[in-house]
């Protein structure tokens, strides 16, 4: 293993090829240590000229995965949770695809632009049809206030 930094082993290169910065014993072709809250290994993208903005991703102990911008003061951009739930706008998805804004427009916009051919837009599929299920819900009031219902 070679130390090429040899302080407190901060950038190491392994005999097999392996990279490590801020690990001793990198585990993969590329790892990267370090300790941010509960994250504890990040990459940040910090592409250059005008406007330029500064992301990191985070791998979290426990799994998770986040994708801040920190440009816009850390703003989490993207997260998926160690069981698969993805969010958009929130760091603490509790449904498989959560999409959270306080943007003053709507904040989804499924488009098909197939063109002239014409083309599908959305399709909700509730597979066992009960009684009780609803394949469609619309709420108002962080779903306390039914708007509209279809079943």
């Amino acid at each position: 293993m070679a130390n090429l930094s040899n302080i407190n082993n901060k950038f190491l290169v392994t005999t097999g090829g392996a990279v490590g910065v801020g690990v001793t014993s990198p585990g993969s072709k590329l790892s990267i240590g370090g300790t941010t809250g509960s994250y504890d290994s990040g990459i940040g993208f910090q592409p250059t000229g005008t406007g330029a903005r500064i992301y990191r991703t985070f791998i979290a102990t426990d799994g998770s995965f986040r994708f801040d911008d920190v440009t816009a003061g850390y703003l989490t951009r993207l997260t998926i949770n160690s069981s698969g739930n993805v969010g958009i706008g929130t760091t603490g998805p509790v449904h498989l695809l959560q999409v959270k804004s306080s943007y003053d427009d709507f904040i989804t916009k499924i488009e098909n632009d197939l063109g002239s051919e014409g083309g599908n837009g959305l399709w909700v599929d509730t597979r066992w049809n009960v009684a009780n299920n609803v394949p469609f819900k619309v709420t108002s009031n962080s779903g306390n206030s039914p708007m509209m219902i279809i079943k």
